[in-house]
């Protein structure tokens, strides 16, 4: 699942306007490539250095702290990047990335609800996976949870592991990704080393 595409384009990278009228398919290609390459690289840099402190959620759960998910790291490592002679695009494979661009609504795909952790051993791990380790899980008629009374979890006393909704909106969270700023200044510099190199070796 693609959680974040965003283009570098001549807008994004301002020096690559002046240039691009005067070069050829291939050399417009390289220069979108040496542009996307940076942000992606700064993009990478910027997710896997978020990940090393965000863990709230993880450390403050009932009867936490939970493991936790990585799933930052996981997206910063999945950062991939593509560009042609028109564009370039830096994507992050991470299922809820999005929120970086604005606020992200969750809805149920194949069931009714959408199940959210309360509990610090339901955190991270799918009902389904609960189940299967010999779990017994149930949900008392007419609540919106599900409960359980594992000796191994609980002591056998009665705990919520998950608790139901229809939907869930995750915030915007724009200090996942660089500023746009940033951004623009790592396109750029690829940029300017490229046509440093470029010029180093015609004029040998």
């Amino acid at each position: 699942m693609i959680g974040a595409t965003f283009k570098v384009d001549d807008a994004a990278t301002p020096l690559l306007d002046a240039l691009l009228r005067r070069l050829g398919d291939a050399g417009r290609r390289e220069l979108y490539g040496a542009a996307t390459h940076g942000v992606a690289v700064l993009v990478r840099a910027h997710i896997l250095d978020a990940a090393k402190t965000r863990h709230r959620t993880a450390d403050t759960i009932r009867f936490g702290p939970a493991d936790r998910s990585n799933h930052l790291i996981k997206a910063g490592e999945s950062v991939a990047e593509s560009y042609t002679s028109s564009e370039g695009m830096v994507s992050v494979y991470s299922p809820g990335f999005r929120r970086a661009l604005g606020p992200l609504t969750i809805l149920p795909r194949e069931r009714e609800n959408l199940t959210i952790p309360v509990h610090a051993y339901a955190y991270n791990r799918r009902v389904g996976e609960i189940v299967r380790d010999g779990v017994k899980v149930f949900r008392p008629r007419g609540k919106n949870y599900l409960a359980t009374r594992d000796e191994r979890i609980t002591g056998g006393a009665f705990r919520i592991l998950f608790v139901l909704v229809k939907s869930a909106t995750l915030k915007h969270e724009p200090e996942l990704l660089p500023r746009i700023e940033e951004m623009q200044d790592a396109g750029k510099k690829e940029v300017a080393t490229l046509i440093k190199d470029i010029l180093r070796k015609a004029a040998r």
